[in-house]
Formats: structure tokens, C-alpha cells, sequence
């Protein structure tokens, strides 16, 4: 399966796009659903979504999890960073693409905007 991801970055009021494609896998076990590639780091990353939250595991040490859900902030915990604050906007699905669209906090300074597209194609 190959994996477009876009993630559209917006700090400081100045705005990226980052484009990369992957090839992956993907399972279904339930209700869950779960993208597996390795990134251009040699990363090994998976995306686990259902209808209402995603997480993303970057498997680097310490592990890097980013729990995304409409419903709540979450918290995660970046090795250069330290604890940040996610706040989900807007989370979408279809049968071949995702949408996520979140901030991300640093006690209460506003570090960044994203808007991550994630397409796959059989």
C-alpha cells in the first residue's frame, strides 16, 4: 500500500508543507485500523485510528506516542522538548484517507498548527 502523508505546519505565523510517500501496511482488528511503514529516518512508525482518535508511535528511544481525540487535550512527551499539550480540532475519515487537524501546546504558548492528510492507495 503506498502512504501520502501531508502535513501542513504553520508556526509563527509562517507556513510549510511537508510531502512524503511511503509504502506500508495496513490492518483491521475491530473497530481499530492500523498504517505501518518506516519513515525516512528509518523509523518504524504506525498510525492506529478508529471513528474518533488517532495515535501515532514513532518507535525511536524513548518511544514518541501522539494520542489525538476530539473529545480531550492530551499529552505527550517529546525527548528534546519535554511534556506538550495536543489539542485535537478536527479528526475525518473516509475508506482511503484521513484528515487531522490540532495545536500543540507548551504550558500555555501555542507552538504550532497542523493539518495532517494522510492518502492510501492500494
Amino acid at each position: 500500500m503506498k502512504l501520502l502523508i501531508k502535513n501542513l505546519i504553520e508556526v509563527d505565523g509562517k507556513e510549510e508543507l511537508v510531502r512524503e510517500e511511503f509504502e506500508g501496511n495496513q490492518l483491521v482488528r475491530g473497530n481499530q485500523t492500523f498504517l505501518e511503514y518506516i519513515d525516512k529516518r528509518k523509523v518504524k512508525m504506525i498510525i492506529s485510528y478508529d471513528l474518533t482518535s488517532l495515535k501515532r508511535i514513532a518507535y525511536t528511544n524513548p518511544r514518541t506516542i501522539m494520542h489525538f481525540s476530539v473529545s480531550q487535550v492530551t499529552e505527550t512527551y517529546y525527548d528534546s522538548l519535554g511534556w506538550l499539550k495536543i489539542e485535537t480540532l478536527d479528526f475525518s475519515q473516509s475508506d482511503n484517507r484521513l484528515l487531522l487537524k490540532y495545536r500543540i501546546f507548551k504550558e500555555e504558548q501555542i507552538l504550532g498548527n497542523y493539518q495532517l492528510e494522510i492518502l492510501m492507495e492500494n
